[in-house]
């Protein structure tokens, strides 16, 4: 079976928002995108190749980065557009800076 890394992400973030952004760790998280906890591997393994996106505990739990939420709140929506939930725009914004090489525009631990 494959996973791909950028949905993952998706759905973590989609979760932390729903969950108000405490920690949870790899196996909650691989129980509710994947529905089995034992594949918590997967989980670490990505929320570690996003480590400007994800604070991790203990290698075994993890939260949204409080300076990346903070600095994708600062994005504008433009104005004929109705806003979006934030996990959308944030996940957005680290896409624009991951495909164009450049730092995110936030101080990020």
């Amino acid at each position: 079976m494959t996973f791909d890394p950028d949905r993952i992400v998706d759905r973590i973030l989609e979760i932390f928002v729903g969950e108000g952004n405490n920690w949870l760790t790899f196996r909650q998280l691989a129980h509710r995108i994947t529905g089995d906890p034992s594949k918590e591997y997967v989980i670490a393994g990505v929320v570690h190749q996003y480590g400007k996106v994800f604070a991790t505990h203990n290698d075994r739990s993890c939260k949204i980065r409080a300076e990346f939420i903070e600095g994708a709140a600062k994005v504008k929506p433009p104005a004929d557009v109705p806003p979006e939930p934030l996990y959308i725009e944030a996940a957005r914004c680290y896409q624009r800076c991951r495909t164009s090489d450049m730092e995110l525009a936030w101080p990020l631990r």
